[in-house]
Protein backbone atom coordinates (compact mmCIF):
# COMPACT_ATOMS: atom_id res chain seq x y z
CA UNK A 1 0.00 0.00 0.00
CA UNK A 2 1.32 3.45 -0.88
CA UNK A 3 0.69 4.87 2.61
CA UNK A 4 2.78 2.18 4.30
CA UNK A 5 5.55 2.56 1.70
CA UNK A 6 5.61 6.31 2.36
CA UNK A 7 5.86 5.70 6.11
CA UNK A 8 8.53 3.00 5.72
CA UNK A 9 10.66 5.41 3.66
CA UNK A 10 10.38 7.94 6.47
CA UNK A 11 11.32 5.27 9.02
CA UNK A 12 14.42 4.31 7.03
CA UNK A 13 15.45 7.96 6.70
CA UNK A 14 15.06 8.46 10.46
CA UNK A 15 12.18 10.94 10.33
CA UNK A 16 9.84 8.46 12.07
CA UNK A 17 11.06 6.89 15.30
CA UNK A 18 7.81 5.84 17.01
CA UNK A 19 4.08 5.53 16.51
CA UNK A 20 3.42 9.16 17.44
CA UNK A 21 5.71 10.15 14.57
CA UNK A 22 3.70 7.86 12.26
CA UNK A 23 0.49 9.63 13.21
CA UNK A 24 2.13 13.05 12.81
CA UNK A 25 3.46 12.04 9.37
CA UNK A 26 0.00 10.93 8.28
CA UNK A 27 -1.43 14.27 9.36
CA UNK A 28 1.40 16.15 7.64
CA UNK A 29 0.54 14.24 4.44
CA UNK A 30 -3.04 15.52 4.66
CA UNK A 31 -4.78 12.55 6.26
CA UNK A 32 -6.99 12.64 9.33
CA UNK A 33 -6.44 9.96 11.97
CA UNK A 34 -9.87 9.37 13.51
CA UNK A 35 -8.88 6.19 15.37
CA UNK A 36 -5.78 4.54 16.72
CA UNK A 37 -6.21 1.22 18.48
CA UNK A 38 -3.67 -1.03 20.17
CA UNK A 39 -2.45 -2.52 16.87
CA UNK A 40 -3.79 -0.30 14.11
CA UNK A 41 -4.17 3.28 12.92
CA UNK A 42 -7.04 4.48 10.75
CA UNK A 43 -6.12 7.01 8.06
CA UNK A 44 -8.92 9.06 6.51
CA UNK A 45 -8.66 11.05 3.29
CA UNK A 46 -10.75 14.13 4.13
CA UNK A 47 -11.40 14.93 0.46
CA UNK A 48 -12.78 11.57 -0.64
CA UNK A 49 -13.93 10.21 2.71
CA UNK A 50 -12.02 7.00 1.99
CA UNK A 51 -10.41 5.39 5.01
CA UNK A 52 -7.82 2.69 5.51
CA UNK A 53 -7.14 0.60 8.61
CA UNK A 54 -3.38 0.32 8.72
CA UNK A 55 -2.17 -2.81 10.49
CA UNK A 56 1.24 -4.28 11.10
CA UNK A 57 4.04 -4.08 13.62
CA UNK A 58 4.82 -0.41 12.94
CA UNK A 59 1.26 0.56 13.90
CA UNK A 60 1.39 -1.09 17.36
CA UNK A 61 1.26 1.29 20.33
CA UNK A 62 4.68 0.36 21.68
CA UNK A 63 6.54 0.28 18.36
CA UNK A 64 9.80 2.21 18.10
CA UNK A 65 12.41 2.37 15.37
CA UNK A 66 15.14 1.46 17.86
CA UNK A 67 13.30 -1.66 19.04
CA UNK A 68 12.66 -2.70 15.43
CA UNK A 69 16.32 -2.26 14.58
CA UNK A 70 17.30 -4.32 17.63
CA UNK A 71 14.77 -7.01 16.71
CA UNK A 72 16.06 -7.22 13.11
CA UNK A 73 19.69 -7.34 14.25
CA UNK A 74 18.93 -10.15 16.70
CA UNK A 75 17.14 -12.20 14.07
CA UNK A 76 20.04 -11.80 11.64
CA UNK A 77 22.63 -12.91 14.20
CA UNK A 78 20.52 -15.74 15.58
CA UNK A 79 19.41 -14.08 18.79
CA UNK A 80 21.16 -16.57 21.00
CA UNK A 81 17.97 -17.77 22.68
CA UNK A 82 17.19 -21.45 22.75
CA UNK A 83 14.39 -22.51 20.42
CA UNK A 84 14.67 -19.57 18.06
CA UNK A 85 17.50 -20.83 15.87
CA UNK A 86 20.19 -19.35 18.10
CA UNK A 87 23.36 -21.21 18.97
CA UNK A 88 23.21 -23.71 21.82
CA UNK A 89 26.42 -25.75 22.18
CA UNK A 90 24.82 -28.36 24.46
CA UNK A 91 22.05 -29.11 21.96
CA UNK A 92 24.59 -29.21 19.13
CA UNK A 93 26.72 -31.76 21.03
CA UNK A 94 23.64 -33.85 21.83
CA UNK A 95 22.60 -33.80 18.17
CA UNK A 96 26.04 -34.93 17.08
CA UNK A 97 25.97 -37.82 19.60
Amino acid sequence: MAITSYLEDRIVSGVITNRDDIIASLKDAGFDVPRAGQNYVTALDPESGERWRLKGRIYDTGWTRAAEYHRETESQVGGGRQGDGGRDPERADAARG
